[in-house]
């Protein structure tokens, strides 16, 4: 594992463990993070305080997880699963991709894609065949 890995493991863990000062502290003080390119992003630490606190409370449990990934030091790109419960015993599976940017062992930049329609139906208990099937094929090998 390399040092871009290990990074966003670190946050991914403390985000699932819902801890929010070491989630904070996987993120450099003058950090920008686009939880979804397209939105408005979390810039600096406080905005991120604020933006986590409202995310948490949809999410009970979480599986989130890399599937895929490329790095170097200074950077990470990959695919995943973000996949939780929500209160009303909804499960999200949400395939996404990434590039984060890591400056001191601290993610400095973020930026996630994902299909935001996609995304805001299944919170709504609609099923998407295809999103499903990109998330169910993402462990094959040749």
């Amino acid at each position: 594992m390399g040092k871009a890995l290990d990074a966003v493991q670190r946050y991914i863990d403390a985000m699932k463990a819902k801890d929010l000062e070491a989630t904070l502290n996987c993120f450099t003080d003058d950090c920008i993070y686009y939880l979804h390119v397209g939105t408005r992003p979390f810039i600096g630490k406080e905005y991120m305080r604020k933006k986590i606190n409202m995310l948490w409370p949809h999410q009970v449990t979480s599986r989130w997880r890399i599937v895929n990934y490329v790095e170097d030091n200074e950077k990470i790109i990959f695919e995943g699963i973000d996949e939780y419960d929500q209160p009303d015993g909804v499960t999200v599976r949400m395939p996404y991709m990434g590039i984060y940017q890591i400056k001191d062992g601290k993610i400095w930049r973020g930026r996630d894609y994902f299909d935001m329609p996609g995304y805001l139906g299944m919170t709504k208990g609609e099923h998407n065949e295809w999103l499903h099937k990109v998330a169910d094929t993402m462990h094959e090998k040749p």
